[in-house]
């Protein structure tokens, strides 16, 4: 794996439930509500090239930055990382659900990215 908690320890965690080999970034209390006021950066290495993402955030509130790219609403799909990867959740909105991040291989589809970012799904 290689991955770990650079700065927020306390606010996410790493999940080996795939194994080892297959990392995980999860939001508190996931697949339950996140707290607000929750920041975190994760440190995915050198040998993750790509992220699986999972389950929503509050759009405009709270963001994923993966590569300089910000993600918001529904996360689903697969992303180019590098780089640490940094969670940002607004100060007094309660966020509705968790997220998770997971290693993945490069993705054998198309990835289609709206052009503001903030939804991000796969074409089938």
């Amino acid at each position: 794996g290689g991955w770990k908690i650079v700065k927020g320890k306390r606010k996410c965690s790493i999940t080996i439930e795939h194994g080892i080999k297959n990392p995980c970034a999860v939001s508190p209390n996931y697949p339950g509500r996140t707290t607000a006021e929750t920041k975190c950066e994760i440190d995915v290495g050198k040998k993750t090239k790509w992220v699986r993402l999972y389950g929503r955030s509050e759009q405009w509130f709270d963001y994923l930055t993966i590569a300089g790219k910000k993600y918001s609403g529904i996360l689903s799909g697969v992303a180019k990382s590098t780089g640490n990867i940094k969670w940002t959740s607004d100060f007094w909105w309660e966020p509705r659900t968790g997220w998770k991040i997971c290693k993945a291989k490069k993705p054998p589809l198309k990835i289609l990215e709206s052009s503001k970012g903030k939804h991000m799904r796969l074409l089938k």
